[in-house]
């Protein structure tokens, strides 16, 4: 904060009578007289800077030593100064907030906690859960159209793996300890569609299951690969993104593959 480059000018006008009163006791320069400095050196360097003049905000905030603590200043608005306070290595956010929040704000002083990585975080919890709302609609518009060109029975049998594969994905990320964000969600999204055309394609095409099954590999292969490396990116949103699109994918043609096993079985 401005507090650290300059002191308030009643406390200058303090330390600078503190400083002649020292200039005018002898006891005070022994330090000094031990490296060397004669006393009247010593007590003149004081008095001098009790006659300096009073250093104000502006002034020190143009000096070279306070380039870096411009940013920190925004101006003087209404009548009022207007300064930033920043703010690390913060444990108890909860009690800084109560503080703030129990300081009174008048004409004189007014105090704001400004937070924008809490402010954006909550911005994007916002749009995750919105994307959320989004997949369940293009689930149940999916089903819809669905239902509309193969009818009641065929679309809850081709609406059925994709479901189960968000789910699965879910649960395997959450064992990974990989957190359900919005880029996570995205790829839910996409790797939703993926899996409505692997089961469209085992359960309408007129080729024989093993034909079925290399061609749901080969896309699933393909797929998961190019995903799984975005997976190794350092960047958490891309890592995620990828990781969500390469496990949906894979849980995708695992029950896809047992849904052409299964008339087999029987």
């Amino acid at each position: 904060g401005l507090h650290e480059l300059i002191l308030p000018t009643d406390t200058q006008r303090q330390i600078k009578r503190h400083l002649v009163a020292m200039a005018n006791q002898q006891r005070e320069f022994a330090a000094m007289t031990a490296t060397g400095i004669s006393p009247q050196t010593a007590r003149q360097a004081m008095i001098d800077i009790a006659q300096t003049p009073d250093i104000g905000l502006s002034g020190s905030l143009k000096s070279r030593l306070g380039e870096a603590w411009q940013r920190l200043y925004i101006g003087h608005i209404n009548e009022q100064h207007i300064a930033i306070i920043s703010l690390s290595n913060i444990r108890d956010l909860a009690g800084i907030e109560n503080a703030v929040q129990a300081t009174p704000c008048d004409s004189t002083a007014c105090v704001r906690l400004i937070d924008k990585r809490r402010e954006l975080n909550q911005q994007l919890t916002q749009i995750r859960n919105q994307t959320a709302y989004l997949k369940v609609l293009s689930l149940i518009l999916a089903f819809a159209l669905l239902w509309f060109i193969f009818g009641r029975r065929k679309s809850l049998l081709i609406i059925t793996p994709p479901v189960l594969a968000v789910f699965a994905t879910i649960g395997v990320l959450g064992w990974l300890n990989v957190p359900i964000g919005l880029f996570a969600m995205f790829g839910l999204l996409l790797s939703s569609a993926e899996g409505i055309d692997y089961t469209v394609y085992v359960t309408q095409a007129p080729e024989e299951a093993a034909v079925k099954v290399g061609g749901i590999t080969l896309a699933a292969v393909t797929t998961a690969l190019s995903f799984a490396l975005l997976s190794l990116s350092h960047t958490p949103a891309v890592a995620a993104f990828g990781l969500s699109v390469a496990v949906a994918v894979c849980c995708n043609w695992i029950i896809c593959v047992c849904m052409l096993s299964a008339p087999c079985k029987t």
